[in-house]
């Protein structure tokens, strides 16, 4: 019997061990995706760089006559944990379906969950989407309500209004070009002027342009050709104009929320959204070659530190007294949203 043919996609946790077993592996494969094998300095890129020896991931660059570590110009820049750590990390990210809370992403690293949460948000910023993309062919749009539901209020407190007029939840508003990418964004609001400031830059011009009856829509549609589908009057599609490829998307965006992360605070959603158009633009991929994409990534040179990640207005536990007025919820909303 002829032996099986294994899959070159399947990424493991056994296979993950046997990649990368040693700090001196992880190294290496981050050298193949910066460099190409090559060192190269961060100051001006020559190539006129020895490996310290003794110590991997250091290096020192001749001509300027100063050390660096490959950490340096990536989201691992500043950071002490090691990085067969930090691939693991990345490991678990890539591999999950529907994300990965900071507390399962501390219990798999053996870091805390402060350190964890950290690290998700050095991740989901390497992953942050182009702002500079540009549509073409037949693109859908829809947009997304995320927030409080009227389901475990009171009378007194239901808004018993349409989603767009409410003020307690975020809007996020979506373009998915047809076997292309998808973009999506946080906005204010969904009316037509802010729409409009994103379609203009996204979408070419004499493009096939598909949404459902949404009024704000009708003023924007002049430099493309527009379709709507009725779904008030439930016809879901009529001829190519259709919107189930976005609908798609929001639907596996809410599932992640309220599956994985239970809550997110507005400060950070478009860090979750940003994940999960990621997840989405490589749903084809394997999960070899979304490690290797992820890794490949890092070569943009994005970086953030603590400060620069969390609310700046935040209230905080300090010394057995609260910063500032007291403000309902988890420990962890207060310290780490």
């Amino acid at each position: 019997m002829p032996k099986k043919k294994e899959n070159p996609e399947r990424f493991d946790l056994e296979r993950f061990e046997q990649l990368y077993p040693t700090e001196e592996a992880c190294v290496k494969a981050l050298e193949r995706h910066l460099w190409n094998g090559i060192p190269r300095s961060p100051v001006d890129g020559n190539t006129n760089v020895i490996r310290i020896k003794g110590r991997p991931g250091y290096y020192r660059d001749l001509d300027n006559r100063r050390m660096f570590t490959i950490k340096q110009g990536t989201v691992f820049e500043g950071s002490k944990i090691k990085l067969k750590v930090w691939f693991r990390a990345i490991y678990e990210f890539c591999v999950s379906a529907n994300g990965i809370s900071s507390y399962e992403l501390a219990r798999c690293c053996g870091v805390t969950q402060k350190t964890a949460w950290f690290m998700k948000q050095r991740m989901a910023l390497n992953v942050k989407q182009c702002r500079e993309m540009l549509m073409d062919g037949e693109v859908e749009a829809d947009e997304c309500y995320v927030g409080g539901t009227d389901y475990y209020r009171k009378d007194n407190a239901k808004w018993h209004s349409t989603q767009g007029n409410r003020d307690d939840k975020a809007t996020v508003f979506g373009l998915l070009c047809r076997d292309g990418l998808l973009y999506a964004e946080v906005v204010k609001d969904s009316r037509t002027d802010t729409l409009f400031n994103i379609i203009k830059d996204r979408i070419a011009e004499g493009c096939r342009f598909y949404t459902d009856e949404a009024p704000q829509y009708d003023l924007i549609s002049d430099n493309f050709v527009h379709e709507t589908v009725n779904h008030s009057g439930k016809v879901w599609k009529s001829g190519a104009a259709c919107t189930n490829g976005i609908e798609n998307f929001w639907k596996h965006l809410q599932s992640t929320i309220q599956g994985t992360y239970m809550s997110v605070s507005y400060f950070h959603l478009q860090k979750y959204v940003d994940e999960k158009a990621w997840r989405f633009n490589t749903r084809k991929m394997g999960g070899f070659s979304r490690f290797g994409f992820f890794l490949s990534l890092l070569a943009s040179g994005r970086t953030a530190t603590y400060a620069e990640t969390i609310r700046p207005d935040r209230e905080r536990y300090v010394s057995g007294k609260w910063e500032g007025g007291r403000m309902r919820g988890r420990m962890k909303d207060l310290l780490y949203a």
